[in-house]
């Protein structure tokens, strides 16, 4: 494995407590707890703007929290709905906070921080003949795993 290999952990938090079988209300889905996670809103602002991304995440997940891929695989018809309903503004940019914890103002600049190794990680990708955005917005995604981050740049570059 490489310096990059670090499994992708979609919801570090994993599931919320009392998300047993039989769910919710009237009207209330049992994925509904998913909406309001800044890393679910960010996954589906990307998986709108680029849907290829769905099946390497969905498989990342079911690594990495396969209680949580049961619960979606389960309930796909459900899934595919919280997909398509329009993301939040400024998604994207609150994933890091997201992913820190920090949950999300919706006033984001448009920025994401990142450390020096992930900047050359993404830089390395952009020298391979991709934007630099995209090649961030792939390496993020990809859960900061360059190896899978180039293979998804490649496998979708005809795409564009």
């Amino acid at each position: 494995p490489g310096p990059n290999t670090q499994p992708l952990n979609l919801f570090p938090e994993g599931m919320p407590g009392g998300m047993g079988a039989g769910g919710g209300g009237e009207g209330a889905g049992i994925l509904d707890f998913l909406r309001e996670n800044p890393q679910f809103q960010a996954i589906r602002a990307m998986v709108q703007g680029n849907p290829q991304i769905l099946q390497p995440m969905l498989a990342e997940l079911q690594r990495q929290n396969p209680q949580l891929y049961q619960l979606i695989s389960g309930n796909q018809e459900e899934f595919l709905r919280l997909l398509n309903e329009p993301a939040p503004e400024g998604a994207l940019e609150n994933l890091q906070a997201g992913l820190e914890g920090a949950g999300f103002g919706g006033e984001g600049e448009g920025q994401i921080e990142i450390s020096e190794d992930e900047k050359a990680a993404i830089d390395r990708l952009a020298a391979l003949g991709f934007e630099f955005e995209r090649a961030a917005e792939a390496f993020f995604a990809c859960g900061k795993n360059e190896e899978l981050a180039a293979n998804f740049l490649f496998d979708n570059a005809a795409m564009d």
